[in-house]
């Protein structure tokens, strides 16, 4: 696809054309919702394509993003091996960091993404930071929007199509303040079919520039070889 990088989901890429690329897109929705599935799948499409990819763990530890991946068939390894992935370990520094606000008596206080970006090799094709929202606890709307607009604007700079993962704390308390950054917004979220009345899950296409999107949302499953579209739905 020509200026366009796969999402890893075969489904997806019918609908949307795959993935903008050197563009920013942000993954939302709850706890659970698939996000981090999503993420994956973009980034292990993008190694198998020959591409480097950066991914960037807040909530998790490697090894758990590993696992997770393992899951669903994905060997990370092997793309560390071969130098298409850098799996950085954010958390670990997140935590250091809180230890020392604890021991010193300040509260920990994020004002800037940069130094979270300054972490990433500058010859990088594909950035998936997971998640954003553990970077911005505390941080005002009107300082998250500038970060976010800087961040966005770095990452497009050294050529890197991005994946940023927002969970939806974030997005309530600051009211989506992020997603006029980004370039394309995807929610997944989880509802009450009330003609079956069983849970399922769908993704919103909020936005998604220079490309044709369906208005419905998209159904879709968590199966063991990640995720599946199935189809769209009102």
């Amino acid at each position: 696809m020509e200026n366009r990088l796969s999402t890893g989901i075969p489904g997806l890429d019918d609908l949307v054309g795959g993935f903008p690329k050197e563009k920013s897109i942000l993954i939302s929705g709850s706890p659970g919702a698939g996000k981090t599935i999503m993420a994956l799948h973009f980034a292990v499409a993008s190694c198998e394509a020959g591409l480097t990819c950066t991914y960037l763990a807040t909530e998790e530890s490697p090894v758990d993003i590993k696992s997770q991946a393992e899951c669903f068939g994905w060997d990370l390894n092997e793309y560390e091996k071969t130098g298409r992935l850098k799996l950085l370990n954010v958390l670990e520094r997140q935590v250091k960091a809180a230890k020392d606000s604890a021991k010193y008596g300040s509260p920990m206080e994020i004002t800037t993404f940069m130094p979270f970006y300054n972490r990433i090799p500058a010859e990088t094709d594909v950035v998936v930071l997971d998640n954003i929202g553990s970077l911005a606890v505390g941080m005002k709307p009107e300082v998250l929007r500038a970060q976010m607009d800087l961040l966005v604007y770095k990452l497009s700079e050294i050529g890197a199509t991005s994946i940023i993962v927002s969970d939806e704390a974030l997005s309530e308390r600051t009211n989506d303040v992020v997603m006029y950054s980004v370039y394309g917004a995807i929610r997944l979220m989880r509802r009450e079919n009330p003609f079956t009345n069983k849970r399922e899950r769908v993704m919103d296409i909020i936005k998604l520039r220079t490309s044709k999107i369906p208005l419905d949302y998209v159904l879709f499953d968590i199966t063991s070889q990640g995720i599946k579209i199935i189809s769209t739905t009102n």
